[in-house]
């Protein structure tokens, strides 16, 4: 199979996207770079991009950021933690910049969904 990008994608490649999926969500508090998850699995940056639009649609970064959204929502939903403290914890440096990216993809503010 080729991806649009026109790189051919084996079970291997597909495996090697899962992995790096997987150690972003296991880093959950850091943003990993494109190149640091692409050289954990052994593949080109362009190759491991490819493969994230190829199995779900959108790029690397477009899916750490909805993980890592998605977990917010997650935590203010079943956690009495802080709005910082959840910021923090899936990878935001301040609660401002939490707060506008998750605004930014739920049209909602953090503080709206625990009322």
């Amino acid at each position: 199979m080729k991806t649009p990008g026109g790189y051919r994608f084996t079970q291997e490649d597909r495996a090697a996207v899962i992995a790096a999926g997987k150690l972003q969500l296991e880093n959950m508090d850091t943003f990993l770079s494109l190149e640091e998850m692409a050289s954990s699995v052994l593949l080109h940056p362009k190759k491991l991009n490819e493969g994230f639009k190829l199995m779900h649609g959108m790029s690397s970064q477009e899916w750490v950021l909805e993980q890592k959204l998605q977990r917010g929502l997650e935590l203010l939903k079943t956690t009495d933690q802080t709005l910082l403290q959840i910021g923090l914890e899936i990878g935001y440096g301040s609660l401002s910049s939490f707060s506008k990216a998750f605004k930014k993809r739920f049209n909602v503010t953090p503080s709206s969904v625990r009322k």
